[in-house]
């Protein structure tokens, strides 16, 4: 009889559609992983590219800061008539610093926002660190006057906080009375040490003992740490100008008023000082509004802490790359004299 031959029961078909089967899952299963990587990579890739596109964004917001802030250094460069007023091209009364339309987006550069304005409210334009009091140079009655009069404190808080400036700033280790050492730093939580120098940056003043955030508030629109120690006579505000008037003593305080008075209404008629010795200052005043003898005498001593030239400005430079874009900011202090960057604090993307 012939040999039989073929599958008992069909066992090869079986096998066969067994493989078919299997290659037909791992095929669907590979599909699956394919497409779930495929979703994956692709929103990686989209994730990428919106980065990208944000990075560029704020790399050409960062650029039209920067051009800002240039722009600004070099007006304040190009003013050399040799007085500085606030209707100069360097100020925000010309306007030369405003929004300006540039690469798609704006670039412009804004003032310090004033006491109790949003920094976004702040007028364009530059500011001269002299108008302002300089905590690293002020002997100790205009620190006095200067924390009493923009501080809003009593003359003794005044006196003492003029005094741990004064203990901060000198190198040695002996106590003014109120003021702050090293065994008063030593003792806080945490403890520091004593600056024994000037200070570096305007923020150094909430370590001072008797500085604590409400007066830094309230200080910080009128100190500076920067510039030649003088103040402005054309650019300082009426709390600086009568910290100076003040400087000389209490008993001035109502001479020193009416000084300032008609210093405010001498600007405010639109005229400025041109010459800094004190006889052509007083000369000028007086030609504007009558001084009466005790406030020459006054006016002629506090003219030695005056000037009419600035030679440091500070702003921030603000760059949008486009409507809706990114946008940086840059803080800035600029050296006329100089020609240096003291302070520079950029957002960079």
């Amino acid at each position: 009889m012939a040999a039989q031959t073929g599958h008992p029961g069909g066992a090869r078909p079986r096998a066969a559609a067994g493989r078919r089967g299997a290659v037909l899952v791992l095929a669907l299963c590979t599909l699956f992983v394919l497409g779930a990587l495929g979703l994956g990579v692709g929103r990686y890739v989209a994730a990428g590219i919106r980065m990208a596109g944000r990075l560029e964004s704020g790399t050409a917001a960062w650029c039209l800061a920067r051009a800002a802030a240039e722009r600004a250094i070099l007006e304040a460069v190009a003013d050399t008539n040799g007085w500085d007023s606030l209707d100069e091209s360097w100020s925000g009364a010309s306007k030369r610093l405003g929004r300006a339309p540039l690469g798609g987006g704006w670039c412009e550069v804004r003032r310090p926002a004033e006491p109790g304005v949003g920094p976004d409210a702040a007028p364009c334009g530059l500011t001269d660190e002299e108008s302002r009091v300089n905590v690293n140079t002020a002997w100790p009655d205009l620190l006095r006057a200067f924390v009493e009069n923009a501080g809003g404190v009593d003359s003794v808080s005044a006196r003492n906080v003029a005094a741990a400036i004064l203990d901060w700033r000198d190198a040695d280790d002996d106590l003014r009375p109120g003021g702050g050492e090293s065994g008063y730093y030593g003792e806080r939580s945490p403890p520091y040490a004593c600056g024994n120098g000037n200070l570096g940056r305007p923020e150094e003043l909430l370590l001072v003992r008797g500085v604590d955030a409400e007066l830094y508030r309230r200080l910080a629109p009128f100190f500076t740490v920067y510039g030649s120690g003088k103040v402005n006579i054309n650019t300082a505000p009426a709390a600086v100008l009568r910290a100076v008037m003040e400087a000389w003593g209490r008993p001035q305080r109502q001479t020193a008023e009416g000084i300032v008075e008609k210093l405010l209404a001498f600007r405010g008629a639109g005229r400025a000082f041109r010459a800094g010795d004190p006889v052509s200052m007083t000369a000028d005043l007086n030609g504007y509004a009558v001084l009466s003898p005790e406030e020459t005498r006054l006016f002629m001593h506090a003219a030695e802490l005056l000037t009419v030239r600035s030679t440091c400005f500070r702003g921030t430079a603000v760059g949008r790359s486009e409507p809706g874009g990114e946008e940086r900011r840059i803080d800035f202090v600029f050296d006329r004299v100089k020609q240096a960057r003291l302070y520079w604090f950029e957002e960079r993307p």
